[in-house]
């Protein structure tokens, strides 16, 4: 009965191979999007690299992670994992809040 559904809205199958009815995907975080401002997480990773006088491939091989991570997350196209972020700040003996925070992203 598609003629029934709301116009936007579709029946899409599920994991289990129900029909769930709803709005597509795309409107739903279309709408989201305009409700709740986006955050940019920033760091000074490099900041206490350079404090540290490592090298990204030095501070890589202590975390157990690529070199190329550390370039990532220093450049702010990779937010890390909380594990990772938990092992910066123990490397460093400090806090996350003092490597990461959050800023609120202009549009």
């Amino acid at each position: 009965m598609k003629g029934s559904l709301p116009k936007g809205w579709a029946e899409v199958p599920d994991r289990l191979g129900l029909q769930r009815r709803g709005p597509p995907a795309r409107r739903l975080v279309t709408t989201m999007s305009k409700c709740v401002p986006r955050l940019k997480i920033v760091n000074r990773l490099h900041v206490l690299r350079a404090e540290h006088r490592l090298t990204q491939e030095q501070l890589a091989k202590e975390i157990g992670v690529t070199r190329a991570t550390i370039g990532a997350i220093e450049g702010g196209g990779y937010n890390p994992s909380l594990e990772l972020a938990f092992r910066l700040a123990r490397y460093f003996q400090t806090d996350i809040n003092a490597i990461f925070s959050v800023e609120e992203e202009k549009r």
